[in-house]
């Protein structure tokens, strides 16, 4: 059966980067924290987690080291989210999940996916081509080399579980500076503000009513906060919708 998930990886990789690939397979994943014990789970992989028309599925294994995968890979790769990043799958699983199990009400779950490579030219970096499949801006990459694979030694991701969450009280940032510390404020948050619209920004809080304002409710006068250009950036700037990515 066509992997076509493989294939697309397989194929950008010649176009954009001329690395010639003989075979790329692809496995979707998912990691589900949850009270239903595997066992049950087990009995409804084909119900949620794969067609069995099309796909294989397994539990509690890494479906590497069944004979689906007889044939040892010259490098594999599997990429998920970092933890607190939106995982749109694993929310549309753990809904189907819970339409199989309501009483484990609690459940969450991941995805990941791994990108296994068969015929992989020898000067192939294994650093390098993770690099091409993921964003580390909001996902997390393991790999494992031939050496590696030779010795079945298979990446294994864990649920990306967010850190306990502490408050920090908002902090001030101050506005009154050139050009150049504008611009590396917007970049150091990263808010997506080009030079423009920092400089609307600035000329806000410098405007005297403004100020009147703040003063008025406690609130420092003459500079926002961090939160306060954090809020503009995810609504003015379509900081959200990733401008700086789309540009």
């Amino acid at each position: 059966m066509r992997d076509v998930r493989g294939d697309v990886v397989r194929r950008q990789l010649n176009a954009d980067h001329a690395v010639s690939v003989g075979r790329v397979r692809s496995i979707c994943g998912y990691l589900i924290n949850a009270e239903t014990p595997s066992e049950t789970i087990a009995q409804r992989v084909d119900d949620l987690f794969a067609d069995p028309i099309i796909e294989h599925g397994a539990t509690n294994t890494i479906l590497l080291t069944t004979e689906t995968f007889s044939e040892t890979p010259d490098a594999v790769i599997t990429v998920g989210f970092k933890p607190g990043v939106t995982d749109n799958p694993g929310k549309a699983a753990t809904d189907g999940y819970l339409t199989l199990f309501p009483t484990d009400g609690e459940a969450k779950i991941a995805t990941y996916l791994t990108y296994v490579f068969y015929d992989l030219p020898v000067d192939c970096d294994v650093n390098w081509l993770a690099g091409t499949l993921h964003n580390t801006l909001i996902e997390r990459a393991l790999m494992a080399g031939r050496d590696e694979c030779q010795h079945h030694s298979w990446p294994e991701i864990t649920f990306p579980t967010p850190p306990e969450q502490v408050f920090i009280e908002p902090q001030p940032v101050d506005l009154e500076c050139d050009d150049a510390s504008l611009e590396a404020i917007s970049n150091d948050g990263l808010l997506a503000l080009n030079l423009n619209e920092m400089h609307a920004i600035q000329a806000h809080y410098r405007d005297t009513s403004i100020r009147a304002q703040r003063e008025a409710m406690n609130i420092s006068p003459d500079a926002p906060t961090d939160v306060e250009l954090e809020c503009l950036a995810q609504t003015w700037s379509e900081h959200c919708k990733h401008k700086i990515f789309a540009s």
